[in-house]
C-alpha cells in the first residue's frame, strides 16, 4: 500500500521575544485512528508517522494491509525545514523510509499544472494497487489537487487500470490530547455518484449510475463492512431501465409500462432514498431534486389522454434538452399521431397495428398535405432529414441549426394545439 503525503511548512517558531527565529515546527500530539485508544500513536509532530505506522486496511480475502512505501510531496522549504526529523522518526520506528518528491509552490499556473502532475505521476495504475492520500499538512491548494487528481483518474483511467484510493486527515487539537485522524474516502465516492447523476441529467444516459452501484456493493462484501446506504442502489437501477427506454425510444415504457412507466419509478425511487442522501450524501440532494424536476410531468395512467399527450410534449422536450434530436422528432411525430385516437385509455388496443394505422390517416386527412399549415408533412420531413443523415438530395444542403429550430417550433405549435 502506498502513501502519498503533503508536507508544508507548519508554524514558524519565536524566541521569547516573539520574533521569528526562521524554524518552522509542527505541534508534537497522539495521533488516534477511529477515536480508538489502542490505536494511539505517541508523541509525533508528524502524521505521516503515524499513519505509516498505525494504518491498516483489513479486507475479507486479502488479510490486513499496511504501508509499505512512502512518497512525501514537498516544496524545498518544508523538505529542508522537515525532512531530516521525518526520517529520523522512521528510522528510530524500523518504518520504510520516504521518498521524497518536489514539487512548486503553484504561485502560477505553469506550477500548479506541474502539481498536478507529479500527483499523477504518483499514483500507481492497477485495482489491485492501494493508494492513501494524507491531506493533513497540504501546503496552500495541496489538498485540491489531490481531489482533482483523484476525480480525474476515476475519470480517465480504465476500471481495471484505477487504483484503491483513500484520503486521510490528521485533525490536530491543542485542547485535546490526542488528535483524531479521520477517513474522508467517503467523498470519493460522493464525486462518483455526483458525476454519474449529473451524465443522466445531461444527456439521458444512466448506465454509469448502474455499474457504480454494482461496484459499491461489491466494495461493501469485500470488506465486510456493516450497515451502509442501501437505496441509492436502487435508484440508480431505476434510473438506468429508465436510461435503457431512453436510448431505445420505448415511449410507452417510459410513461405507463405495464403497471407504472420508468419515469414513475425513479420519482418513487428518489422519494425512498431521500432520507439516506440527506444523511449520508447530503451534497446530492440538490441534483435529485433537479432530476425529480425533470421527470414530473412524463408519467401518465395513459398515452391517449390529455395527460398521456402533455406527458409525450414533456418527454420530446426532454430530449431536446439532451440534445438528443432524432428521438425528439419520433416522439413529436407519434404524440400527434396520438390525438387523433377514437377514444381514450385503452393503450393496449389502441397501439395494434390496424389501429394505429387508422390514427395516422386520421391524422394526415387532418393535418397533410390538404391542410393549411401541412403540420404532417413539416414533421415527416424533419425526422426523415434527420433519420436520414443528409443523404438524400434535398436535405443535402440543409443545415444543423435549421433542423434544430424547425424541431422546435414544431413542438411549439404541438404545445399551442394541446392548450386549444
Amino acid at each position: 500500500m502506498r502513501l502519498i503525503s503533503f508536507l508544508g511548512l507548519g508554524e514558524a517558531k519565536r524566541d521569547p521575544d516573539g520574533k521569528p527565529t526562521g524554524e518552522y515546527v509542527y505541534q508534537p500530539t497522539t495521533y488516534r485512528f477511529n477515536q480508538d485508544p489502542q490505536t494511539d500513536i505517541n508523541d509525533t509532530c508528524y502524521v505521516v508517522r503515524a499513519i505509516t505506522q498505525g494504518y491498516v486496511i483489513e479486507e475479507k480475502g486479502t488479510g490486513s494491509h499496511k504501508v509499505k512505501e512512502v512518497v512525501l510531496l514537498a516544496t524545498e522549504q518544508a523538505e529542508k525545514a522537515h525532512l531530516h526529523k521525518i526520517l529520523a522518526e522512521f528510522e528510530a520506528h524500523q518504518l520504510p523510509q520516504p521518498r521524497v518528491v518536489r514539487v512548486p509552490f503553484g504561485s502560477n499556473a505553469e506550477q500548479q499544472w506541474e502539481q498536478f502532475n507529479t500527483i499523477l505521476e504518483n499514483i500507481p495504475q492497477g485495482n489491485d494497487k492501494k493508494v492513501i492520500f494524507d491531506i493533513t499538512h497540504g501546503f496552500r491548494s495541496q489538498p485540491f489537487f489531490a481531489a482533482a487528481v483523484i476525480n480525474y483518474v476515476r475519470s480517465t483511467r480504465n476500471i481495471e487500470e484505477i487504483p484503491d484510493m483513500r484520503i486521510l486527515y490528521g485533525e490536530y487539537n491543542r485542547e485535546k490530547r490526542a488528535s483524531d485522524i479521520w477517513d474522508m474516502s467517503t467523498f470519493i465516492n460522493l464525486l462518483d455518484w455526483s458525476s454519474s447523476l449529473q451524465s443522466f441529467m445531461k444527456t439521458g444516459h444512466g448506465a454509469g449510475l448502474a455499474t457504480l452501484a454494482r461496484q459499491e456493493n461489491a466494495a461493501i462484501q469485500k470488506a465486510g463492512q456493516g450497515e451502509r446506504p442501501r437505496t441509492l442502489a436502487s435508484l440508480a437501477e431505476s434510473i438506468r431501465a429508465f436510461s435503457d427506454n431512453i436510448s431505445t425510444v420505448r415511449v410507452p415504457q417510459i410513461i405507463t409500462g405495464k403497471e407504472r412507466g420508468s419515469a414513475s419509478d425513479v420519482l418513487a425511487k428518489i422519494a425512498q432514498s431521500e432520507a439516506e442522501v440527506r444523511t449520508h450524501f447530503m451534497p446530492l440532494f440538490p441534483v435529485l431534486e433537479q432530476l425529480q424536476a425533470k421527470l414530473q410531468g412524463i408519467p401518465a395512467d395513459s398515452l391517449f389522454s390529455p395527460q398521456g399527450h402533455q406527458a409525450m410534449l414533456e418527454l420530446a422536450k426532454l430530449y431536446v434538452s439532451y440534445e438528443r434530436y432524432p428521438e425528439a422528432a419520433i416522439v413529436l411525430r407519434e404524440g400527434w399521431v396520438s390525438l387523433y385516437a377514437e377514444t381514450q385509455g385503452a393503450d393496449e388496443q389502441q397501439l395494434k397495428p390496424d389501429v394505429r394505422s387508422n390514427m395516422e390517416s386520421r391524422w394526415n386527412a387532418a393535418e397533410g398535405k390538404d391542410s393549411p399549415e401541412r403540420i404532417a408533412d413539416q414533421i415527416r420531413n424533419v425526422r426523415n432529414d434527420i433519420q436520414h443523415g443528409g443523404f438524400k438530395e434535398k436535405d443535402a444542403r440543409n443545415p444543423a441549426n435549421s433542423l434544430i429550430r424547425d424541431l422546435q417550433i414544431l413542438l411549439d405549435k404541438f404545445e399551442a394545439k394541446l392548450k386549444a
